[in-house]
């Protein structure tokens, strides 16, 4: 094993730590670096949140690490499956129907969340250890631009976090958002993937 795998298994074990814990980690995903923290923890979310500035009505979007798990918080439509076969893991941030058991915080106010399968074992890993979703909005404040790299982030951002893992982003660029809630579903971002709907 090399000194970089033990430096990243360290780091993945802090995550884990602090996130069970009801922490925030400053970490890369395959898209652009994000502040995650698990989603059922009300306190969390709501510092989150008060970081991030975000207002209460704006729905935030979740990580998972499989299909199944997106099943016990969203309802499926057949529009939506089609896009998840064809596009899960990878950088696709899908919004459904949310289900009663998802917290009112992260609902936006409407009823719907938006969830993605990333294509980052990093993160799948933690996700699993944690045994829930996590909140993954980018890391930055209200009107700047996400973080590519570690060196984009801001220091006054990182000083709010509970822990910071200065790994790579896979791809540099923000997921592409489609809500699946309508018929035909509706290309709100486009981003890393390219989509004719």
């Amino acid at each position: 094993m090399s000194n970089k795998e033990v430096e990243v298994g360290e780091d993945l074990k802090r995550v884990i730590q602090i996130l069970k814990a009801g922490g925030i980690v400053i970490i890369p995903a395959d898209t652009v670096f994000i502040p995650a923290c698990r989603m059922d923890k009300t306190d969390t979310i709501k510092r989150l949140y008060k970081i991030k500035k975000r207002s209460k009505n704006q729905p935030t979007l979740v990580l998972v690490n499989s299909v199944s798990m997106a099943k016990k918080y969203v309802a499926i439509t057949e529009a939506a499956n089609k896009l998840i076969k064809k596009f899960w893991p990878g950088p696709l941030t899908i919004i459904f129907p949310a289900k009663k058991n998802v917290p009112k915080e992260i609902q936006g106010g409407n009823g719907t969340l938006g969830v993605r399968y990333p294509n980052y074992p990093f993160i799948l890993k933690a996700i699993k250890a944690v045994g829930v979703p996590i909140l993954a909005p980018s890391a930055n404040f209200k009107g700047k631009l996400p973080p590519k790299r570690f060196k984009d982030l801001d220091k006054d951002f990182i000083k709010l976090a509970d822990y910071v893992f200065k790994g790579k982003c896979k791809i540099g660029k923000e997921s592409t958002v489609v809500d699946a809630t309508v018929i035909p579903p509706n290309v709100l971002r486009e981003g890393a993937i390219k989509l004719d709907l």
